[in-house]
């Protein structure tokens, strides 16, 4: 993990109109290694709606 849940939390929090979902597993291959989960939340971001 490099950057920790509470410091992403941390940096939507200073960035307006940020937006953080944290997804359950992930990292650097999430694309590869869940791309349902990983493509459903930028599907969401995308057409402006949340998963």
């Amino acid at each position: 993990m490099l950057t920790p849940v509470a410091q992403s939390v941390e940096i939507a929090g200073l960035l307006p109109n940020a937006h953080l979902q944290v997804l359950p597993r992930g990292g650097h291959g999430m694309l590869l290694e869940y791309p349902d989960d990983t493509l459903g939340a930028i599907t969401a971001f995308l057409g402006g709606g949340a998963s």
